[in-house]
């Protein structure tokens, strides 16, 4: 096996540095959900990648819009509409960087929601990080 030289040992190390002032490619709520998002066995049926219907697009297309000040959404139950909240959480967190706030209707249906559905989610993300 080859040592390495100096010169790519320099090389590696600039570039090293110099990812820390990469700048992550912007991507739209949607298309983050697509590529990050991530179903875990402990808050799902079925652990795996998750992909979003056509209506849970159009939904996380208006929550992750900047220009969008209220989302109401009448749905039925069973519709995958806290997906759709924690993939907005995990990506305003991991991808925007965003302080955010999620209320419940009592502390212990609070205390329930981040036992069962946000721990699992914040637990399983994958921080990944861009150069380009």
């Amino acid at each position: 096996m080859a040592q390495p030289t100096a010169a790519a040992a320099l090389a590696r190390s600039y570039a090293g540095g110099m990812s820390a002032f990469g700048v992550r490619e912007p991507l739209s709520l949607p298309q983050w959900a697509a590529k990050n998002f991530y179903l875990s066995a402990e808050s799902s049926y079925v652990e795996g990648e998750w992909v979003a219907w056509p209506f849970q697009r159009a939904i996380l297309a208006c929550v992750g819009n900047d220009k969008v000040r209220a989302v109401d959404v009448k749905k039925s139950a069973r519709v995958g509409y806290t997906k759709i909240l924690l993939s907005g959480i995990r990506c305003f967190a991991e991808h925007k960087r965003r302080n955010q706030a999620l209320w419940q209707p009592t502390d212990d249906d609070r205390d329930e929601f981040a036992k069962t559905e946000l721990d699992p989610v914040l637990r399983g993300a994958k921080v990944t990080h861009s150069t380009t």
